[in-house]
């Protein structure tokens, strides 16, 4: 496995950032393989789930007086783009618990 795919594997958990620069120097590559189009679709799978629960969970459970809960919210996202930033370095194509296999199936377009 080459080290630029390595590298757009763990970019592309990295933030919302970290995965548009994933995703551009995908496309500037011009082997685009199986191993990177999977790992940029459970990076913007995580951070899509990331944002919204950000934005809608988070300030609902906060409001309603269950602040820790949002911040287990957040520990979960953390935990799943650490799980799957150690999937890339270790070069596997393993989706994330709970929600990745339906993150490759629905952002299949990448």
């Amino acid at each position: 496995m080459e080290n630029k795919e390595k590298l757009i594997g763990i970019l592309s958990y990295i933030t919302f950032v970290g995965w548009v620069i994933a995703f551009v120097l995908r496309n500037n590559n011009s082997l685009q393989t199986r191993f990177m189009q999977f790992h940029l679709r459970q990076g913007l799978g995580i951070s899509i789930i990331g944002t919204l629960s950000s934005w809608l969970i988070g300030p609902f459970l906060s409001n309603i007086g269950l602040p820790l809960m949002a911040y287990g919210l957040w520990i979960c996202i953390t935990v799943l783009r650490i799980v799957g930033i150690i999937n890339a370095v270790q070069d596997k194509i393993n989706p994330l618990p709970f929600l990745g296999e339906w993150f490759d199936e629905k952002l299949d377009f990448i």
